[in-house]
Parts: structure tokens; C-alpha cells; sequence
């Protein structure tokens, strides 16, 4: 009886653990986009989205509800302040020279900013 009891709780904290450190690898954001984004040659209209940044990936997901708007392959950049006091805007864009439209540059996701570099590598955003 306590064979079976040790086995089961053993058993337990192993899947815990397991499970634990699995999840613990994507950092994720509820995001308000003020105006329209362009992400990889997907444009993300305004309004309020959940971005989802996966480490072992590397990939950069911004959803509305259950559907994926793009998916991007970005870096994490955890630079800190040096003053302790750190505050990151929510994201970044940079105006596009041709076409008028706002490049997302990075996102600031449980921590640190999930950088999409340049956004010139349009071949790695998929819309789904």
C-alpha cells in the first residue's frame, strides 16, 4: 500500500514538473493596437489582440479570440533599465517610406520585448 502511494505521488510531481517547465517557455500580452499595423506584409486592423511570444520557437503569434491573425518568426530582447525603473510602451512601429503603413517592430511580451527585426522578411508571416 505505501509502494503504491509513493509510486503514484512520485508519479505526480513528475508530470507537474514536466508539465510546468513546458509551459513556462511562451510569454504572452493582451495588446490595444491604436491604429492599423503591419506585420510581414499582413496588415493587423486596430483594437485589442493577444500576442504570444514562444522561446523554443522563436515565433511571434498575434491573435483575436481563438483565430491567429499572423504568426512571425522574432528575437527577445530582455535589455533592462539601469535605473530600476523600466517602463516599455506596449509596442513599437516605424513608418514605412512607401506605402504609409505602420511596420510593428516589436511587442513587449511578460518581460521583455519580442523584436520582429527589420519586418522586411514578409515570407515568414503567415496569415492564418
Amino acid at each position: 500500500m505505501k509502494k503504491n502511494l509513493l509510486r503514484t505521488i512520485s508519479i505526480f510531481i513528475l508530470c507537474a514538473l514536466v508539465g510546468g517547465s513546458a509551459l513556462a517557455n511562451v510569454k504572452s500580452k493582451n495588446v490595444h493596437f491604436n491604429d492599423d499595423v503591419t506585420v510581414g506584409g499582413t496588415v493587423v486592423k486596430k483594437g485589442d489582440y493577444k500576442v504570444s511570444f514562444d522561446d523554443q520557437t522563436k515565433e511571434l503569434t498575434i491573435s483575436s479570440g481563438k483565430k491567429i491573425i499572423v504568426k512571425t518568426t522574432a528575437s527577445l530582447d530582455e535589455t533592462k533599465a539601469k535605473n530600476g525603473t523600466f517602463s516599455e510602451p506596449a509596442y513599437r512601429t516605424k513608418l514605412e517610406k512607401e506605402g504609409g503603413a505602420l511596420l510593428l517592430t516589436s511587442v513587449y511580451v511578460g518581460g521583455a520585448s519580442a523584436v520582429i527585426g527589420d519586418n522586411a522578411n514578409a515570407a515568414t508571416a503567415t496569415a492564418q
